[in-house]
């Protein structure tokens, strides 16, 4: 039989109370379990699944690959409504399509992927109680994505699995995408697919730096 793991990382001055996540504290936590397991870290474990605690609840991740690496994990359940706001910056309305998917995400469809002025003005618009990250979405095809994710409280990131399932549940329920698509970052691509009512996300971790503090 093959043994369970379970994993837990806990950000030192999060406050469970008070505090709501980022999204990519979710995507990091497993991506940093994940990136352990690619043999060029400090740990390595004989099965290839197990579960990982975030600040959203457990993770299941099963390894696809091993070389090179890629893992699933079933990020969370299909989205029943998208709210919907339209918020002017700089004289132009923009409307931004919101909801919660563990941590607050909004999505607008824009070529302005470098405007971090709109990205920070309506991630701490009053709209949200507790600020949001704002996906930067435009459609290829009906297959592909691409997405520039701003992470509220930090600004543009290189990639985010959240905003990535965000962006796909947005243009799925919007009938512009189908229920199996490539969603490009800046990093690079992952795999956000709908089966049986659940979001899931095919992606690969590595090591990117080694960092002394």
């Amino acid at each position: 039989m093959a043994k369970k793991y379970t994993w837990e990382i806990k950000e030192p001055e999060w406050d469970e109370e008070k505090d709501e996540p980022t999204g990519n504290e979710i995507s990091h936590t497993v991506s940093l379990v994940c990136s352990m397991l690619t043999g060029k870290a400090i740990i390595t474990i004989d099965s290839d699944e197990f579960d990982v605690v975030t600040l959203d609840g457990i993770k299941h991740i099963s390894i696809v690959n091993k070389d090179p690496f890629n893992f699933k994990v079933m990020m969370g359940k299909m989205i029943d409504k998208i709210n919907t706001a339209f918020i002017e910056y700089n004289n132009v309305t923009y409307e931004v399509l919101y909801f919660n998917f563990g941590v607050p995400h909004a999505v607008i469809f824009t070529n302005e992927f470098d405007n971090e002025g709109l990205g920070k003005y309506i991630s701490n618009h009053s709209v949200f109680e507790n600020k949001t990250n704002v996906n930067f979405v435009q459609i290829l095809n009906e297959n592909e994505i691409k997405i520039k994710t701003y992470e509220r409280g930090v600004g543009f990131t290189k990639a985010c699995g959240t905003g990535s399932c965000s962006s796909f549940i947005t243009c799925y329920k919007l009938n512009k995408v189908n229920n199996n698509i490539i969603v490009k970052q800046e990093l690079g691509d992952l795999n956000i697919y709908l089966e049986d009512g659940k979001i899931y996300m095919i992606g690969p971790a590595c090591k990117v730096a080694d960092i002394i503090i």
